[in-house]
């Protein structure tokens, strides 16, 4: 157990702690990753709500401190409850998923499910957003029904694994960037659908002329195929330096296949095995025939060479930890120190998630 001066009477009856090796699925060097709020007995949502208010300060500290905040035990039951404890700390909410990379569906009140991807493909670590300049300070999920079995939501130190990157790497990601290429079709069709997001639902209009203004807004460059598709690219720093802690963290999004390739690799033991082969060669069949929507390269359009790729991935992961959901879990992470993803999962599961608090590199 750990002790933290926050101001409040409420905090005798709280316990900080860590994750306990019973509620992680996978072995972990993170043992700060993240800090754990439980209640020391039975206490309800307005008891939440008031150490909250009441400690907004200090609690804003301990997320950039430990890269998020995980809220278990308390009696959370519902998206408005959700939204109620991210009220208390003043987070400027989205309420639309501008040019995101996965499909997901909005309840309104800046609540949206955390994918629509289908179940069985791991979703690559990434900082929401950190294929755009613009991008939110955090995001926060809520777990309203726990995975019948697998579907946790791996989080990343991205401090220690920018730090734990060999030099050449990390000065070969600082001086040429990243660029994010990404391929938006009119419709769906076969695989895409369960995979990624068309440029009318990105871009939330059917207008090429709008689309064109929001390209303009984060400057993305654009080019228009027949057929009506979109290619957008844009040159990304992925060596962050923190706003608030002034540590660099990387945020990076593999999109590339050696990346994919080693991600289902990852979970090949807990999947049928035929199954796996399929979805592995149908990213291959997406890359080699140039369809797989979005894919990262150096910043002066050079492709980066797998090895690269799988040192990057390696960091990630020897930094990562990867927890079982519980109802009622809300866990808040910094965007910028912390990344996550998503494991193959056998639903139900319903995890929802809001984020904001924008800000441009």
């Amino acid at each position: 157990m750990i002790k933290l001066n926050l101001p409040n009477e409420k905090n005798r009856v709280v316990e900080y702690r860590f994750f306990h090796a019973s509620e992680l699925t996978s072995k972990t060097t993170e043992r700060e990753l993240p800090l754990i709020i439980a209640p020391k007995e039975k206490s309800d949502l307005n008891f939440l709500l008031a150490f909250i208010r009441e400690n907004k300060q200090p609690l804003a500290t301990c997320i950039h401190k430990y890269g998020g905040i995980l809220f278990r035990g308390f009696s959370i039951a519902s998206q408005h409850d959700f939204k109620s404890i991210l009220d208390q700390f003043d987070y400027q909410l989205e309420t639309e998923y501008s040019l995101g990379a996965t499909p997901r569906k909005s309840f309104g009140n800046s609540i949206f499910s955390s994918s629509e991807a289908t179940n069985s493909i791991p979703i690559i670590a990434h900082n929401e957003m950190s294929y755009l300049n613009h991008r939110p300070r955090m995001i926060a999920f809520y777990c309203e029904v726990p995975p019948v079995k697998y579907g946790e939501t791996p989080i990343f130190n991205c401090r220690a694994a920018l730090n734990d990157l060999i030099p050449e790497i990390r000065e070969t990601l600082s001086t040429r960037k990243v660029k994010y290429v990404r391929i938006f079709d009119r419709g769906r069709f076969i695989f895409l659908n369960l995979l990624l997001v068309t440029w009318p639902e990105a871009f939330h209009t059917h207008s090429r002329t709008e689309v064109e203004k929001i390209c303009a807004k984060f400057d993305l460059d654009y080019r228009w195929y027949p057929g009506g598709n979109l290619i957008t690219n844009n040159i990304i720093n992925p060596i962050v330096k923190h706003l608030y802690t002034n540590e660099d963290c990387l945020n990076i999004q593999l999109y590339h296949l050696r990346n994919h390739l080693l991600d289902f690799e990852n979970i090949r033991p807990r999947q049928n095995v035929i199954w796996n082969w399929i979805l592995q060669l149908s990213v291959k069949m997406m890359y080699w025939t140039h369809l797989y929507p979005i894919r990262i390269r150096y910043g002066d359009d050079k492709p980066i060479p797998g090895e690269v790729v799988k040192q990057i991935r390696q960091s990630l992961w020897d930094h990562s930890v990867i927890f079982s959901w519980e109802k009622g879990d809300v866990l808040i992470l910094d965007n910028i120190a912390t990344a996550h993803g998503r494991l193959n999962t056998v639903p139900p599961r319903k995890i929802f998630t809001a984020f904001g608090d924008m800000y441009t590199l």
